[in-house]
């Protein structure tokens, strides 16, 4: 890959991170009714964020290294969010995110597991 193609791609790649920490800001925004101030410390949280991924994935670390750094940058994330929001919308993040996880696992809650007769 010649310097140009990869400036395009890194290009690229910054300006995406930059617009997707922006349109989640704007969701967290609006789902838990915050001020536009809020969202300006949410879109920097998440855009240092993906660029700390960003970084780890390119560092030349091993896995155990990698799995490491990335739980930091993860609680790191969560810290500043913690701040960012208050607390209630900080409990309703957390469920939100514990409820998320657990549909992409396929994680059926009890009560809606249909009973066998």
């Amino acid at each position: 890959m010649n310097m140009t193609t990869y400036s395009q791609n890194r290009n690229f790649l910054d300006r995406y991170m930059v617009s997707h920490s922006k349109e989640i800001a704007y969701n967290m925004t609006k789902k838990y009714n915050l001020a536009p101030v809020k969202q300006e410390q949410l879109e920097r949280t998440f855009i240092d964020y993906y660029k700390a991924i960003d970084s780890l994935r390119n560092s030349p670390a091993g896995k155990p290294e990698k799995d490491a750094a990335y739980q930091k940058i993860v609680q790191k994330r969560d810290n500043k969010l913690n701040e960012i929001l208050p607390d209630n919308q900080w409990k309703r993040y957390q469920a939100d995110k514990a409820r998320q996880a657990s549909d992409s696992l396929g994680i059926v809650p009890k009560k809606e597991i249909p009973q066998q007769r």
